[in-house]
């Protein structure tokens, strides 16, 4: 999963559980993924939060992380009062990093982001994600209804959606393996993928 400094990325590419980077965790990019904090086997059970890059007690955060066209569904205001499908631990610590070493978040469904500085300091870019719930971290990110069915894929009625992935970063292919194109979309599925 992780490389050492100077490897090339490796992708986590397939796969639904709630995902942690703590420590010395570089060159990840986890990418087409649908995280969505529940599971049938653990009834009553939600997870809070899908990803977390970087841990309280870490002496050195992750670096060159890229969160690209996944579609994160999870997110639950927690305890501690943090609502996010996705965190920053020690966000202002990344102020310390240069800017390419910062986490990359791109292309991703975004189910809730109401806690959002820790997302949008830390990161080194928030491109084209849409956001249903809370704040979008840059003008390029959107707010709005994505209209995906049960199991997480676009319908005809997500217009936020369909072609409007940023193309110089969204993965070839799609969580089944379709081709995303020319226009890619946003999120883990491409509209129309079996």
């Amino acid at each position: 999963m992780a490389a050492g400094g100077g490897q090339p990325l490796r992708r986590l590419q397939y796969g639904g559980g709630q995902l942690s980077l703590t420590g010395p965790v570089d060159h990840v990019s986890i990418a087409n993924n649908v995280f969505v904090g529940t599971d049938p086997r653990v009834p009553g059970y939600q997870s809070r939060m899908a990803i977390l890059i970087g841990a309280k007690g870490s002496d050195r955060l992750p670096r060159f992380v890229e969160v690209v066209n996944n579609s994160i569904l999870t997110g639950f205001k927690r305890i501690d009062g943090y609502a996010g499908s996705l965190r920053m631990s020690r966000a202002y610590r990344y102020g310390g990093y240069s800017r390419r070493e910062r986490p990359l978040i791109v292309n991703n469904v975004i189910g809730l982001l109401q806690t959002w500085g820790r997302v949008c300091f830390g990161a080194r870019g928030s491109i084209s994600n849409v956001v249903v719930r809370g704040h979008a971290c840059s003008p390029s990110d959107v707010k709005g209804r994505v209209y995906l069915d049960r199991r997480g894929r676009p319908t005809a009625r997500s217009r936020l959606l369909i072609d409007t992935a940023n193309i110089r970063h969204a993965p070839s292919h799609d969580m089944s393996g379709r081709r995303r194109g020319r226009a890619p979309d946003i999120g883990a599925y491409e509209y129309g993928a079996n």
